[in-house]
């Protein structure tokens, strides 16, 4: 064995132990919450890479040891089982993470795939996810931030995203983001499917407060249909969102 196979054992070895320091306390339910971030896919059918996702863990299910999920990855979700549990887990031996997810295969059969993910970083409220199919062909990595409904608990002082006015809304809504200090970011819609839907402010945010109206149009202008929607803020790294609700 040469001196670099060597050395990078040595750093996989470190990265290892540097990460099961972090997880050594970690339980399941430190998982829950709404994450937001980017998946990249590689694989001989799709390719894609830094595409917005989102993952929202929860408490739920009829399995013990085993969370509820939904995701706008199509990799991990299955969105047209809404009926169907989405299972996740935390294997803590292996430090990796398990996504179950349920299907109906061509011939109407019920079956069921298990997808594992192992934990590349953990900080508590990021993580790197990154799963390998057996044969290879197949490489699905995500990269998500924590969503914080309340930014001052994180950040006493600092910045804060307010909750919009009216919520819910019809034709329009206005969103407040106060700064402490001068940052850069941007003020961004999206659907639950993780997709963008319009960039209501994108450049420096002024100490003090700053108001941006939506009026229920997407990017080119067009009115988007009732439901459920995030505002999300992301400013120097930080990544924060809430819900609103169109009511036509």
């Amino acid at each position: 064995m040469n001196m670099q196979s060597i050395f990078h054992r040595y750093l996989a070895f470190i990265v290892a132990l540097s990460l099961m320091t972090a997880l050594s306390g970690q339980s399941i339910m430190e998982f829950i919450g709404e994450w937001t971030g980017t998946e990249s896919l590689f694989s001989q059918v799709e390719t894609y890479d830094s595409k917005d996702i989102l993952v929202n863990i929860a408490d739920g299910g009829d399995r013990e040891g085993f969370l509820i999920y939904e995701s706008s990855s199509a990799v991990i979700y299955n969105e047209e089982l809404s009926w169907a549990y989405h299972y996740f887990s935390y294997v803590k031996d292996e430090i990796q993470v398990l996504f179950l997810r349920r299907f109906i295969t061509p011939m109407g059969i019920l079956g069921s795939q298990e997808l594992r993910y192992s934990i590349l970083e953990w900080t508590g409220n990021s993580m790197v996810l990154n799963h390998v199919s057996h044969d290879g062909d197949l490489t699905h990595k995500m990269t998500l931030i924590r969503a914080a409904l309340d930014v001052d608990h994180m950040q006493p002082g600092l910045l804060s995203l307010k909750a919009n006015y009216p919520n819910p809304f019809n034709p329009v809504t206005t969103i407040t983001v106060e700064s402490e200090n001068e940052s850069f970011g941007d003020l961004s819609i999206f659907n639950l499917q993780g997709q963008w839907v319009r960039t209501l402010y994108s450049g420096s945010f002024h100490p003090g407060q700053s108001t941006y109206r939506w009026h229920g149009i997407d990017h080119r202008g067009n009115p988007v249909s009732s439901g459920t929607y995030l505002y999300r803020l992301r400013v120097n790294g930080r990544v924060i969102s809430r819900k609103m609700v169109l009511f036509k």
